[in-house]
């Protein structure tokens, strides 16, 4: 586990990145491959990174500013019966919404219309995005986790698809 400072890590991730630039909307259209999911958790003032087990997903961005969020935990990793080692609820892991989108500047704004869970429906997701060529980071902004006043951050990392 590596550990950073404190804070949004928005800001010093698009700077570590030189030669990135904030997208537009019409360069997210497209099918979009999960390369990797990071959350940076913050306890007792301190940010440890967890990267989160191998997921495979998808994001899709229409040119009509609809999106769709699909990653799930790798088939190899779905509980086994009698597996001790196996996640024990691996759709707990699961990542998937869908809804409205727009870009404001170095932002991705999504208006979830559609999740599992019926809190999430018509919430608000921002994230920073940034452009790496055929790949593309988001990284949301701080959000609670729990009652203990932590709160977490989670990065994707994108690569276009044909």
């Amino acid at each position: 586990m590596n550990k950073v400072g404190k804070g949004s890590l928005g800001a010093v991730l698009i700077a570590l990145m030189g030669g990135t630039a904030a997208m537009g909307q019409e360069e997210l259209v497209g099918s979009w491959k999960v390369i990797s999911l990071v959350r940076d958790q913050d306890m007792a003032g301190t940010t440890t990174r967890l990267p989160m087990e191998p997921v495979q997903g998808r994001v899709i961005f229409t040119a009509e500013g609809r999106y769709l969020v699909a990653i799930f935990p790798e088939p190899s990793l779905l509980a086994v019966k009698g597996d001790p080692t196996a996640p024990r609820d691996p759709y707990q892991r699961t990542i998937i919404h869908s809804g409205r989108y727009q870009v404001s500047g170095d932002k991705l704004i999504e208006q979830i219309e559609l999740a599992p869970g019926a809190a999430m429906v018509g919430a608000i997701h921002k994230q920073f995005i940034a452009n790496r060529g055929d790949q593309m980071v988001l990284e949301s902004m701080p959000m609670p986790v729990g009652t203990e006043g932590r709160s977490q951050i989670v990065t994707i990392t994108l690569e276009r698809q044909p």
